[in-house]
């Protein structure tokens, strides 16, 4: 039979209780540590992209009023009592020009 050799004191002893509390906590803050650093930069990142996308729905938005305002009536009748003229809508045709204005340029080996 052969003797099994005797081991270093650390493996020869059972772990006592507070040394088994202090590397489970110990390790429960490494984690937590880690969780929150990862929970940082993910909120970093989506603000950053929250508030992206506010000031693109924002410019979208501002955007289409002022075309709509540009396109309604209301502007026409500002336009009209300010310049004391009408103000074509843009479905109406326009006037065309009875005859040409100008001349065209010649085209390029015509010459």
């Amino acid at each position: 039979m052969q003797r099994v050799p005797d081991l270093p004191v650390y493996f020869d002893q059972s772990i006592r209780y507070t040394d088994f509390l202090t590397i489970v906590l110990t390790a429960l803050a490494v984690l937590l540590a880690v969780l929150g650093l990862g929970i940082g930069l993910l909120a970093f990142v989506g603000y950053r992209q929250i508030i992206n996308a506010a000031k693109k729905s924002a410019v979208e938005a501002v955007n289409r009023e002022i075309k709509s305002y540009f396109e309604g009536q209301e502007f026409r009748d500002v336009l009209q009592v300010v310049t004391g003229k009408a103000v074509p809508v843009d479905d109406e045709p326009k006037p065309t020009p009875e005859k040409k204005i100008g001349e065209e340029y010649p085209k390029e080996g015509s010459v």
